[in-house]
């Protein structure tokens, strides 16, 4: 074994190169090396390369090198691995300079090693493009792997993303994987399309054997290409074969997820009944109340659930999906955790009067966290059953601030901006947004 920790230290790139150049590698089975937000760069990634080529009963590799200054070049070097010994490898070149080369390197490495049962790559906020994605991910076929996260997403705006070519790579993987277990998805701000969705989506439903789900598609508001509400549809009807399912996270925000995929995904999560963690962000989406109920309706059904997580805000559900909610979260006799966002939704104090009365019959709760900013709820009520749960010992927070959704400090506001000015109160220029006013509220978040 050889593991070297460096990370976040001062060392330079021609001293790890001088290490690397030194180093006998040959009968090496597993090698860790962490120097991640250092200065090192491609020549260091080179003779670690030329390391790595030469170790031909490789199992394990792990190498933690982000935000170092690493570009396609060094990235291209790394994946010269030859070993078909393979098993367990492990990558994070996030926030790099690395692109195609590097995704077309450790494609052809992967492309060798048919024992392949863990792989991992971060390689988001990179050069990566669409071609390179495809590349990188077509390799990955192995009919023992269990255990697969890929994150390629993007935080920043940039033009260069994955797309549909990798989300078909990925789609065709999936259906020789059999065995897996664990799944990480993230393809958040990217270019794929419903076309992706689906066909990972029908991929995914022939891994009947997953007890984690990870999936990331959530889209920035502005974004042209994001998933439809047919393409969620299909990712998320893929779910009601998971029996076996314990955790699911999946992250939809700020796509056109309708009440049509709402009502999928809550027919899936009927399914899985031996989920214990659930953390759904629907934020943003084209979800209303009837979708809202559905998703509720399913989740009723998974009875031995510990951790509870559900953003729905901005969105128009309004009371029934919150008295449906309400409704579940009485029937989860080990919940522990819950966290609730509504905010910007339709919801009033109906909806906190239900879940107020099904939290009380919970006496494993030690957590809870309610958002009911921009609703209906009012100050009093949230006060009232905030102070009335805390006596009772539970950690309990839940947020009323209003927001009128526009900074008011932005003279381009002009409207607004001089209301304030003029000693105007909020509510006035609420009012003022509400009639259309203001020439430039097109982002601004919707007053009810």
């Amino acid at each position: 074994q050889l593991k070297l920790f460096g990370q976040r230290s001062e060392i330079q790139d021609a001293q790890a190169k001088h290490f690397f150049d030194q180093v006998s590698t040959n009968k090496l089975k597993v090698i860790t090396v962490q120097f991640e937000e250092t200065q090192l760069g491609d020549e260091t990634a080179k003779a670690l390369g030329l390391r790595l080529r030469a170790c031909g009963s490789l199992e394990t590799v792990k190498m933690i090198m982000y935000k170092t200054n690493v570009t396609d070049v060094g990235g291209a070097a790394l994946g010269a691995i030859s070993s078909s010994e393979l098993k367990d490898l492990d990558i994070w070149l996030q926030e790099t300079r690395v692109g195609d080369m590097t995704g077309c390197a450790f494609g052809q490495c992967l492309e060798k090693s048919k024992k392949l049962e863990r792989v991992k790559f971060n390689l988001y906020d990179t050069e990566l493009t669409d071609d390179g994605g495809a590349q990188l991910i077509s390799g990955m076929v192995s009919e023992v792997l269990v255990d697969l996260s890929i994150r390629l997403f993007v935080t920043d705006a940039r033009d260069t993303v994955v797309g549909d070519k990798t989300g078909k790579a990925m789609a065709t993987v999936l259906e020789h994987c059999p065995d897996l277990k664990y799944i990480w998805l993230g393809f958040a701000n990217t270019a794929v399309s419903d076309v992706s969705g689906e066909q990972i989506g029908v991929s995914l439903a022939k891994c009947k054997k997953l007890e984690k789900i990870h999936l990331d598609f959530n889209a920035r508001p502005k974004q042209n290409q994001k998933l439809q509400d047919s393409g969620c549809r299909k990712l998320v009807e893929a779910l009601k074969c998971q029996t076996s399912l314990l955790d699911l996270e999946l992250r939809l925000a700020g796509t056109h997820l309708g009440d049509l995929a709402a009502r999928a995904l809550g027919n899936s999560l009927g399914s899985c009944v031996l989920l214990k963690k659930v953390k759904l962000y629907l934020h943003g989406t084209k979800l209303t109340d009837s979708g809202g109920r559905d998703i509720a309706l399913g989740l009723s059904w998974c009875k031995k659930l510990d951790d509870l997580y559900i953003a729905l805000s901005d969105t128009i559900v309004a009371d029934d999906t919150g008295k449906e909610f309400a409704s579940a979260i009485a029937a989860f006799s080990n919940l522990r955790t819950v966290h609730l966002d509504f905010g910007g939704t339709h919801v009033s104090d109906e909806s906190l009067t239900q879940l107020d009365a099904a939290l009380e019959l919970l006496s494993s709760l030690i957590d809870v966290i309610m958002k009911f900013d921009k609703t209906k709820v009012t100050e009093e009520k949230a006060r009232g059953v905030e102070d009335k749960l805390q006596r009772d010992g539970l950690a309990l927070k839940i947020e009323t601030q209003r927001r009128t959704g526009i900074d008011l400090s932005d003279t381009s506001h002009s409207a607004s901006a001089a209301s304030v000015q003029n000693g105007a109160s909020l509510g006035d220029v609420a009012v003022e947004l509400e009639r259309g006013i203001l020439s430039d509220v097109s982002d601004a978040a919707p007053v009810a």
